[in-house]
């Protein structure tokens, strides 16, 4: 399973938080 810390080291933050947000939504 991906965790946060994956996640922000392998998605550009940057046109990217919404992809990120909805990753952490499905996590939580």
């Amino acid at each position: 399973m991906l965790d946060h810390r994956w996640i922000a080291a392998h998605i550009p933050h940057q046109g990217s938080m919404c992809l990120l947000d909805e990753v952490l939504t499905w996590d939580a």
